[in-house]
């Protein structure tokens, strides 16, 4: 085993609270998280065959991490009330702070591989070490007052103002409102005769929430390492610095607001529960990594981070569950589902479309963000003549270095040409509903828990299947029966190319559908079986409750995906 590292983390919390009044609390925590992780790591000198299979050099690495979390939260909290009028005011401030550093190192040419000798120390040559460290920190202000009425009306607002040390000055403090309602009918007294309902509560909110996730270091202006060729003949390579990241000085919070209507019941004894939802939600000057205008003069790989659109998503949120108990035997049973779209709303003038991943992902609006984009397959040309007929209305071969058992692809626009035109939407990655089963069954002593989560409609791309299908120029290895699953003789497969090490075709770089596949899966997340020992059992050996369990994460999975 030449990879080997640890991991170390340590979280603390602490509290002091004082009640000067009646209703009146004063309270500051203050919690920290540390972690620290360590990587080492050797590769061996070898010869298996001397042109081809062999490392010269041996080679040692090690990294070392060091993170850590702050956490310091102040708040003044009153409550009173007066004829049926009931208050909650709350005021806070919150002050949290992230810093790391690393280090890593790495050397070549130790005398030999043994297990002794793989430090630092010990290489010969091509030392090389690097290391950064980061820092950010939030600062946040916040209020709240909370009405109710006979426990029959509700009315919650708050207002809180947050400040990012990932901004600049002039856009580092952002205040973001809500407010939220309820009624419960089930209090009203032209309810009495539902005598089967026990709690019936309609409610509303809108609210803001801000977002800066991005790195630490957005607003700076940053250099990259470079190379170019300069001097006669075939010249001598000179070492250089581009920039490689433009600060936005005008960079600002990512805002998202939240709508939602709903309504929770209780029915049969409260033995029934569950709760239906409107939601929508509005993202709005969304944080996005740019990459700079050619025009600018500034390099090809210069980028800058952007406030570039909007977005909404919108949907409806289900919950059932149903506890009961005959006997000893107890079970609980809920469902929650969870349907929606996503949508672009707005994008600058200037970026109307943003690709990604190598134009393998597109942006616009109209569409969901992030939808995966390229050609459509039409099965794979199964002999010669096929290849023939996809043509031009002139007889021009739209792919003329196709060979039998490679892909055909659709000529969408109708030119008679295949170019990147004929480009459509493949699929989305995000999916039509999720949802969930929870399970609870104990009978006596004996406890069992379930818990399965569903996505449906999303679509993935399997781009592994460029390492496990293709042959090109490669020198891994590829699924087993390959030979036998891909296209070797006409009808023999309209779904997996012919095997070749030379791919004129563009079968696996030319990014099209065969890669892209439906995504929609069933999974048993937690599972767990437990018995607990009676009580006149486990107080023999000083013990007030002794539990014995089993569980499982992710054990099964069903799914269509390859």
């Amino acid at each position: 085993n030449f990879g080997d590292g640890g991991y170390y983390a340590a979280t603390t919390s602490g509290y002091v609270a004082y009640k000067p009044i009646k209703g009146l609390e004063i309270k500051s925590q203050l919690s920290g998280d540390f972690r620290f992780n360590h990587t080492d790591d050797f590769i061996p000198d070898f010869t298996i065959d001397g042109a081809h299979e062999h490392n010269d050099l041996n080679h040692v690495f090690r990294d070392h991490e060091f993170n850590k979390y702050w956490n310091w939260t102040n708040t003044a909290s009153y409550e009173f009330s007066k004829n049926n009028h009931n208050f909650t005011a709350l005021a806070g401030a919150t002050f949290e702070k992230w810093d790391g550093r690393n280090i890593e190192g790495s050397k070549e040419g130790l005398p030999n591989n043994t297990d002794l000798l793989r430090e630092l120390s010990t290489g010969t040559v091509n030392a090389v070490i690097t290391g950064t460290k980061w820092e950010t920190a939030i600062e946040s202000f916040m209020g709240r007052l909370a009405y109710n009425y006979q426990g029959k009306y509700y009315l919650t607002g708050t207002y809180r103002v947050d400040g990012s040390s990932k901004f600049l000055s002039k856009n580092k403090w952002a205040s973001f409102p809500s407010v939220s309602g309820a009624w419960r009918l089930s209090e009203e007294g032209f309810m009495d005769s539902f005598t089967f309902l026990d709690d019936l509560k309609l409610r509303a909110g809108w609210g803001q929430l801000g977002t800066q996730e991005l790195p630490s270091d957005a607003y700076l202006s940053k250099l990259g390492n470079n190379y170019y060729v300069f001097g006669d003949g075939n010249g001598n390579i000179v070492n250089t610095s581009e920039p490689s990241q433009v600060k936005n000085e005008d960079l600002k919070w990512e805002t998202v607001e939240d709508i939602n209507i709903g309504m929770d019941f209780t029915l049969l004894n409260n033995k029934l529960s569950g709760s239906v939802e409107y939601y929508r939600k509005n993202t709005y000057d969304m944080l996005f990594r740019m990459p700079y205008p050619l025009y600018s003069g500034y390099p090809n790989g210069a980028q800058i981070w952007s406030n570039i659109g909007s977005m909404k998503s919108s949907g409806w949120e289900f919950a059932l569950n149903y506890r009961n108990q005959v006997g000893d035997f107890k079970y609980d049973v809920g469902v929650t589902m969870m349907s929606g779209s996503v949508e672009m709303t707005d994008l600058p003038s200037s970026t109307p479309i943003i690709y990604a991943n190598g134009e393998r992902s597109r942006t616009e609006v109209g569409m969901e963000p992030g939808y995966f984009y390229g050609y459509k397959m039409n099965g794979l040309f199964q002999n010669q003549f096929d290849i023939n007929s996809h043509a031009s209305d002139n007889g021009v071969l739209m792919q003329p270095y196709a060979k039998p058992g490679d892909i055909r692809f659709k000529d969408l626009n109708g030119d008679g040409k295949l170019t990147a035109e004929d480009r459509t939407k493949l699929g989305s990655p995000w999916p039509d509903f999720t949802g969930g089963i929870n399970l609870s069954l104990s009978y006596k002593g004996f406890d069992f828990l379930a818990n399965i989560y569903a996505s449906v409609g999303n679509d993935l791309v399997n781009d592994i299947k460029d390492d496990l299908h293709s042959t090109t120029a490669s020198e891994h290895n590829v699924i087993s029966g390959l030979l036998n699953k891909a296209w070797h003789g006409e009808g023999t497969s309209n779904s997996i190319p012919r095997v070749s090490n030379v791919d004129l075709n563009q079968n696996y770089t030319r990014f099209s559908d065969f890669y892209v596949e439906d995504g929609s899966f069933m999974r048993l997340k937690n599972v767990q079986l437990g018995y607990t020992l009676p009580h006149s059992v486990s107080k023999v050996v000083g013990l007030s409750r002794c539990r014995f369990y089993v569980s499982g994460q992710n054990l099964l999975t069903i799914t269509g995906y390859s």
